[in-house]
């Protein structure tokens, strides 16, 4: 729903940059888990991802049940696999009494393990509104800093072209004009990290 509809209907009806340079996606606790799943999954709709006390879950647990069906979804894996996370602007912030702080300890870890780039924070407080306004400022000035310096889009990989199909050859009548000159060929291209569904 987020990338296949509401992206396309913020871009279509609101003044909006649409493209992933002038695109974040960011959340709290649970919002965050989801914000870092997107991102992850999609660097080429999203540029920057803001997730602040995230609720990272290691299944199978009382919520998760099955880890191989969550995987595609889930921020820890992700961070191990998932392509072109270097072109993201990660924030990572979690209270220093908050119960999802190892979790989030380790995926910034795994971060820093595959060499990703990322901003992480670990401040005084626990898994609350009263910590999440009290950085807000500080969220907003990664976002606004994120916006002003973007990381270029994940590079295209070409796809093999398929070579156009043989037209036959009609003899031109005696008096026709010069028969028409096919176009240039066209390649596609993908992003890597592109998910056809």
């Amino acid at each position: 729903y987020i990338t296949q509809d509401l992206v396309p209907y913020v871009d279509a009806n609101y003044r909006t940059i649409a493209d992933r340079e002038h695109r974040a996606v960011g959340g709290n606790s649970m919002g965050a888990t989801g914000a870092l799943h997107f991102a992850f999954n999609h660097p080429d709709l999203f540029s920057i991802v803001g997730a602040h006390s995230p609720s990272l879950r290691i299944p199978p647990d009382d919520v998760i049940a099955d880890a191989n069906a969550y995987a595609p979804y889930d921020p820890l894996r992700l961070a191990e696999t998932a392509p072109n996370l270097q072109t993201l602007q990660i924030w990572l912030d979690i209270g220093n009494q908050d119960p999802w702080r190892g979790n989030a300890n380790g995926l910034h870890d795994r971060l820093v393990t595959r060499g990703i780039p990322h901003t992480w924070n670990m401040f005084p407080g626990m898994h609350e509104p009263s910590y999440w306004i009290a950085h807000s400022a500080d969220y907003l000035r990664f976002y606004s800093n994120a916006f002003e310096h973007p990381i270029s889009a994940p590079t295209p990989m070409p796809v093999a072209a398929v070579p156009p199909t043989p037209q036959p050859t009609v003899p031109p009548a005696p008096d026709a004009p010069p028969a028409p000159q096919p176009a240039a060929q066209a390649v596609a291209a993908v992003k890597p990290g592109f998910q056809c569904r």
